[in-house]
């Protein structure tokens, strides 16, 4: 049975690096307090995997953006890597062969753990009341 007609899956988080994190402080824009509607999070996730190491790859950015009069400026930047261990993707000729659910999964647990690590990073500075929102994860792969 191909890999793309399975009906189930086994994964394992295996790794998690901080690619990139950077904090801006919203004084250097001018900002005396920041304003919720005023709060733009961006987002993008990319991927990649090895059948020989058994491994699927979520590579997510996100970024918190303020819209001022005329432009926006980047608050925050975070890059993330999260391993997975995947056994069945022996099975697989491309990603694109990973059930939708399955890729959903791993984004899900992807945004998650970066919203816990942002959470901690932002600790202590004025974006700490702006915490990163739980979303659908099926809307980070559109």
């Amino acid at each position: 049975m191909s890999a793309a007609k399975k009906s189930s899956f086994s994964f394992q988080l295996k790794d998690i690096k901080v690619l990139n994190f950077q904090l801006k402080d919203p004084i250097l824009y001018e900002i005396q307090k920041l304003e919720d509607e005023k709060m733009i999070l961006t987002h993008k996730v990319s991927s990649g995997f090895s059948v020989e190491e058994k491994a699927f790859v979520v590579f997510l950015e996100l970024a918190y953006k303020y819209q001022l009069e005329d432009e926006s400026v980047r608050l925050m930047d975070f890059i993330g890597a999260f391993g997975f261990e995947i056994p069945e993707l022996d099975d697989l000729k491309d990603e694109t062969d990973l059930p939708e659910q399955v890729r959903i999964a791993l984004c899900s647990i992807s945004y998650s753990t970066s919203r816990g690590i942002i959470f901690e990073k932002v600790r202590g500075s004025s974006l700490e009341e702006f915490p990163i929102p739980v979303i659908d994860p099926a809307k980070l792969l559109k």
